[in-house]
């Protein structure tokens, strides 16, 4: 026999230790309704003017870009990514042309040609990125 089982308690048809009906968050999170005006002055910004993004001036073209921050990331990203891929098939080459004689040496062979080159190639183009998109 488990004293367990002859022990169970209904947490949701019995009150709480401070003798409450227990709430479920969705209950809670319905009755809440705050406003922008609610959040300010939660936060104790008085009457300052939040930022409208939905405003914000968009530069047209094919990749349309918020500024020059945007542009910084989406560079640097994106040639760290692409460099990153490239070294990573580089490495994998590399480590599938070299000769070992059993299976685990031959996957450790890839697997450190691969982090050798996928991470040098890929930082070397993320700098290359940053450069590129601050020069502009």
């Amino acid at each position: 026999m488990s004293s367990f089982s002859s022990n169970t308690y209904d947490y949701q048809s019995s009150p709480n230790q401070f003798g409450t009906d227990p709430v479920a968050v969705s209950d809670f999170l319905a009755r809440v309704n705050l406003g922008p005006g609610q959040l300010r002055e939660i936060a104790g910004l008085g009457a300052v003017d939040y930022l409208r993004l939905d405003e914000q001036v968009v530069t047209p073209g094919a990749l349309p870009s918020r500024g020059g921050f945007d542009d910084l990331c989406y560079g640097t990203g994106t040639t760290y990514l692409a460099g990153l891929t490239f070294g990573g098939v580089w490495g994998l080459m590399e480590g599938l042309h070299g000769h070992s004689p059993n299976f685990k040496l031959r996957l450790n062979t890839i697997l450190n040609s691969v982090t050798r080159r996928g991470p040098f190639i890929g930082n070397s183009c993320g700098i290359l990125g940053i450069y590129f998109s601050t020069k502009s």
